[in-house]
């Protein structure tokens, strides 16, 4: 078992590094070794987890190098996700749902579980961040990180609102990934938004700039984290989970 994991783990180094040179699209779904005229998922950048866990091991083994082509990619989508912003939320900031392209796809697609994830922005700026707090680049932190971090906050100022029942700051409409239903607040996208505003927050406080809309905005944020009726982490802000659903809904790393 020793010997497997390791192989497995080197493995997955290698796949990183054949498919993410500086330069290049970042990995996508089937990496560069795609066969298919018509691969699975369409062989896109899905960014509800996937085109994230892909970059995963990228900081934590050393291999920060082949991060560069998702911090450009991420980069790209900025000027599109601003016209999603504006036209599909009515918000400033720059915005992506569910999948994108490499041709700037940042708006909703015709997939009925899934097509509604604006924290993949968030969830995806998270990276670069990361890049700093590995390295230590200053420069890259306030020319490359911090705008896309703080434009990306920006788009949740303009767009959480008000829970009436009890006054906190919520996504809305929210739909916890894969499995619905549309709500208010679920788990994921509240604990997303957290980490984005509290990662603005350090940041603007590294660069010596002034965080106080964002550090209001978190002070307010539900925070996402609730124990069910059985014992559980609920998904939605409600308690709404079934005790014998078995579908991979929620994220491996957040909620």
């Amino acid at each position: 078992e020793g010997p497997l994991a390791a192989l497995l783990f080197h493995y997955g180094r290698y796949l990183l590094i054949a498919s993410s040179r500086p330069g290049s699209l970042p990995a996508n779904l089937q990496g560069v070794w795609n066969d298919s005229a018509q691969p699975a998922w369409s062989a896109d950048y899905h960014t509800n987890i996937n085109l994230q866990m892909c970059y995963w091991p990228a900081e934590v083994t050393g291999l920060a190098e082949t991060a560069t082509p998702l911090h450009d990619f991420i980069e790209a989508l900025r000027a599109p996700g601003r016209v999603s912003a504006e036209t599909v939320c009515e918000a400033t900031g720059w915005v992506v749902h569910n999948e994108t392209n490499p041709f700037g796809f940042t708006g909703v697609h015709d997939w009925p579980t899934a097509f509604w994830f604006p924290e993949a922005a968030a969830w995806l700026a998270r990276h670069l961040w990361e890049h700093y707090l590995f390295t230590g680049e200053l420069a890259f932190l306030r020319e490359r990180a911090w705008p896309v971090l703080q434009e990306a906050a920006e788009f949740w100022l303009a767009f959480l609102h008000r829970d009436p029942r009890d006054g906190t700051l919520v996504v809305s409409p929210s739909y916890s990934p894969e499995h619905g239903p549309f709500t208010a607040g679920a788990a994921m996208s509240q604990q997303i938004v957290w980490d984005l505003l509290a990662n603005v927050v350090d940041a603007a406080q590294v660069l010596g700039m002034d965080a106080t809309r964002y550090r209001s905005t978190l002070a307010q944020l539900d925070p996402g984290l609730r124990i069910g009726s059985w014992g559980q982490l609920q998904e939605w802000k409600s308690d709404l989970d079934d005790p014998d659903n078995r579908h991979r809904h929620v994220s491996h790393l957040f909620a």
